[in-house]
């Protein structure tokens, strides 16, 4: 997924830097705040609650606790729009 030209150019505007790393560990380490969205797809199932299966993301879009702790900084904010599906494990 890709932010809108419209949005970068907001960006730039206000002096942000932004990126587009194209896998999770190299967006990772030098951010303040890791802002994870689900992915959603026709391909991708919803998550049935009764069956607690969550497993519909490729592992290269999920965040792990072991990810967090040998690529984050010490004191980065974690935040989810949530309804989390599986793109955060939960231990």
């Amino acid at each position: 997924m890709s932010l809108l030209p419209e949005f970068k150019a907001e960006l730039k505007q206000d002096s942000l830097n932004f990126g587009r790393p194209s896998t999770i560990e190299q967006a990772i380490p030098k951010r303040d705040v890791i802002l994870v969205e689900p992915v959603f797809s026709p391909t991708i199932p919803s998550r049935d609650e009764r069956k607690g299966d969550r497993r519909y993301h490729p592992a290269n879009y999920k965040i792990t606790r072991e990810l967090l702790e040998s690529k984050a900084k010490s004191d980065a904010i974690l935040l989810h729009s949530l309804r989390r599906m599986d793109e955060i494990h939960p231990t």
